[in-house]
């Protein structure tokens, strides 16, 4: 379980999605408000089915539906940092051989007898720290 881990990567990924879908919403808004224009030749240049081409009923359905996209991926990264923050801070609240172990099992995924060989302890004793010291993050994470 790389629960973190894929906290921060699916975060950054959501963030870059709500980036570009504010983008695309603002080119919309601006071509809404524009209005009609006058046709003075055939452009070359214009991809057919791209937004330039497009009447304005299909632009405010085209609008409508990125809207809906943005709420939704905004929900989702919402979600995914109030989560990455609830981590943190149980992080945080530990202190010594109880942070370093539930960092490096939890954060970094390492197994247990790795982190006794890392840390220069015995396996039971960290087994011990561990067990004391339940996951985080879990049960509350869905990809």
């Amino acid at each position: 379980m790389q629960i973190y881990k894929n906290i921060c990567i699916e975060t950054e990924i959501y963030q870059a999605v709500v980036d570009d879908l504010q983008r695309h919403m603002q080119r919309l808004r601006k071509k809404l408000l524009q209005g009609p224009r006058e046709i003075t030749g055939y452009d070359t240049a214009k991809i057919p089915g791209s937004s330039e081409n497009k009447p304005a009923d299909r632009l405010w359905e085209e609008y409508v539906d990125t809207d809906l996209k943005l709420k939704a991926a905004q929900n989702r990264l919402d979600e995914l940092k109030r989560l990455k923050s609830e981590v943190d801070k149980k992080l945080e609240q530990l202190e010594g051989i109880d942070y370093e172990v539930v960092y490096l099992r939890d954060v970094e995924n390492k197994r247990l007898v790795d982190i006794a060989d890392n840390l220069g302890m015995s396996e039971i004793w960290i087994k011990k720290v561990s067990s004391r010291n339940p996951r985080i993050g879990g049960s509350n994470y869905e990809m």
